[in-house]
C-alpha cells in the first residue's frame, strides 16, 4: 500500500479492506502519457493534460495531447495545446500541420488563426501569415489584443510597420 505517508505500508488484508472501505474505496491509477483511462471524459482529461503540461516534460504533453486528439479529434483546446508543445520545441512544421487541421475544423477560432499566423511568420512566410491574421481580425473576440500584436509583428518583419518604442 502506498498510503501517502509510507511508500510500502504492509498490513493484513482484512485491515486493508476495512480501511479502504472507510475511505469509500478511494484510489488513484496513473498511466503513461498517451494512455487514456477507459472512464475518462473529454473535459476531465483536458483538465488533467493542462495541469501536466504546466509542470511535466514537453514530450509527455505532446504524447498526451496526441492521444487526446485521437479520441476527441474536434477539441480545439487540445489542438492548440499540441501545436504549442511542438512550437515550444522548435518544431514549427509540426505545429503548423496541427494548426492547419484545427483551422479546418474550427475556421472561426481566433486563437487557432492567431497561432497559425505566428507560426507561419516564424517560418518566414509573412505574406501568407498576414492574410491569416487579417482573417482573425474580422471576428471580434477576447483575443483582439494578441491578434493585433501578431499582426504588428508580421508587418514589422515585412518592413511595413515601425518598430515599437
Amino acid at each position: 500500500l502506498r498510503s501517502g505517508i509510507h511508500e510500502r505500508l504492509r498490513m493484513p488484508l482484512g485491515v486493508l479492506e476495512y480501511l479502504w472501505k472507510e475511505s469509500k474505496r478511494w484510489s488513484i491509477v496513473t498511466l503513461a502519457p498517451g494512455r487514456i483511462p477507459a472512464t475518462a471524459t473529454e473535459a476531465e482529461y483536458a483538465t488533467a493534460i493542462t495541469a501536466m503540461a504546466r509542470v511535466g516534460e514537453p514530450s509527455a504533453s505532446r504524447k498526451a495531447y496526441a492521444a487526446f486528439l485521437a479520441r476527441w479529434p474536434g477539441n480545439v483546446e487540445a489542438s492548440i495545446g499540441l501545436a504549442n508543445s511542438y512550437y515550444a520545441a522548435g518544431e514549427l512544421k509540426d505545429a503548423e500541420a496541427v494548426l492547419r487541421d484545427a483551422s479546418k475544423r474550427h475556421p472561426d477560432s481566433i486563437a487557432v488563426l492567431n497561432n497559425l499566423a505566428q507560426t507561419i511568420s516564424d517560418e518566414g512566410r509573412n505574406e501568407e501569415a498576414l492574410a491569416i491574421i487579417d482573417k482573425a481580425l474580422e471576428a471580434p473576440g477576447a483575443f483582439a489584443a494578441q491578434v493585433g500584436e501578431t499582426r504588428e509583428l508580421i508587418l514589422r518583419r515585412m518592413g511595413m510597420a515601425k518598430p515599437r518604442s
